[in-house]
């Protein structure tokens, strides 16, 4: 299923996968399947609904529907599985690939990379996100390990619009940075989140970047042992970022520690650029009809013809950029500032809604 997500360093997730096996204090996810699971017991109990592999893991075909006809999204609570009817989803199709690029989060609800999970589960992620190559897929792991199985296994791919990250929290995992796939050729980052302890960036100050992004954050929910990040935790991360030219988003949780003037927002260049999907291009865009540059049909000027017989209406012939009617209203002998205005008399004016 893609949505739109809250996350604010992306546009939206995909979850094919959901469960993970981490088994993290601080998860976020495993709480959430708890509203969203039913009656674990009933669901097990309908067997004819989905299969378990050898491992343990479960695999639903079709939506899971409880008694009452009601769709239970993760009938198996945080046990992994593998959402198979997800790929061919309406709601992933509509809300993620469709429209402008988005930044999408692959696995928000799960470690993709995990141990337990099978080769073919990460190849079919891998083959649908590349049928939709307008968008950026975002992956991240707390076993960057696989990465680097996956190259050896030729099945990672080196894809422009396909960014791997890890996540670490302290000194404790930072070794998880080392694992990162080979920045020269993969996109890669790192979120700093939750910021558990301090992260020495020393043994990474070399002559390259270690990675492409960095995002940091502090824990969050309800957590009688939650850690508080101090501002030397994060003046010592941001201070490596500048000193490497890496772009540095802080979410909102970071705002009651470090104050919001100074939070930063930052994204790679590659990650700004929104491209659009064929359908919105042939919508939005026209081509001149003199010289033929492709821009926004509302920077150009419409061309339409009407015949003189009683009864027709106007009918759109093309469009043709403000150049180009310059010129042709100077080859022809028009008076191009008449012309112009003539135009932009005709715009139309939006509506305001006058406060009486």
């Amino acid at each position: 299923m893609g949505v739109y997500s809250k996350i604010e360093w992306c546009d939206a997730t995909l979850d094919i996968i959901s469960g993970c096996r981490n088994g993290c204090p601080y998860c976020y996810a495993k709480a959430l399947t708890r509203r969203f699971s039913g009656d674990t017991r009933w669901n097990l109990s309908q067997t004819e609904k989905y299969t378990v592999t050898e491992d343990g893991l479960y695999i639903l075909k079709d939506p899971f529907f409880n008694e009452d006809g009601r769709q239970i999204i993760y009938p198996f609570g945080f046990e992994p599985t593998l959402h198979l009817y997800k790929m061919t989803d309406e709601t992933t199709e509509k809300r993620i690939m469709r429209g402008r690029s988005k930044r999408v989060f692959v696995g928000a609800m799960s470690d993709t990379f995990g141990n337990w999970v099978p080769d073919d589960w990460i190849q079919k992620i891998f083959d649908l996100c590349g049928m939709f190559e307008l968008n950026y897929y975002l992956f991240l792991t707390k076993n960057p390990k696989r990465y680097q199985e996956l190259i050896g296994k030729g099945m990672l791919l080196d894809k422009s619009n396909f960014w791997y990250g890890t996540s670490v929290t302290s000194e404790s995992d930072k070794n998880r940075i080392g694992f990162l796939p080979p920045e020269e050729q993969y996109h890669t980052f790192i979120s700093y989140e939750p910021m558990l302890g301090p992260l020495d960036f020393t043994e990474f100050d070399t002559g390259k970047k270690p990675f492409d992004w960095m995002i940091m954050g502090a824990q969050t929910g309800q957590n009688c042992k939650k850690v508080y990040p101090e501002r030397e935790w994060v003046k010592q991360a941001v201070a490596f970022a500048r000193s490497k030219e890496i772009p540095v988003f802080m979410k909102d949780s970071l705002i009651p520690f470090i104050g919001e003037k100074n939070m930063l927002r930052e994204y790679p260049p590659e990650l700004l650029v929104r491209k659009r999907s064929i359908k919105t291009r042939k919508k939005l865009e026209a081509s001149c009809m003199m010289c033929g540059k492709v821009t926004d049909k509302s920077s150009m000027v419409g061309i339409s013809g009407r015949l003189s017989t009683r009864g027709y209406g106007s009918h759109s012939i093309g469009y043709m950029c403000w150049d180009c009617l310059e010129k042709f209203c100077e080859e022809h002998g028009l008076d191009y500032e008449h012309v112009r205005e003539g135009i932009r008399k005709e715009l139309p004016v939006k509506k305001r809604k006058v406060r009486t």
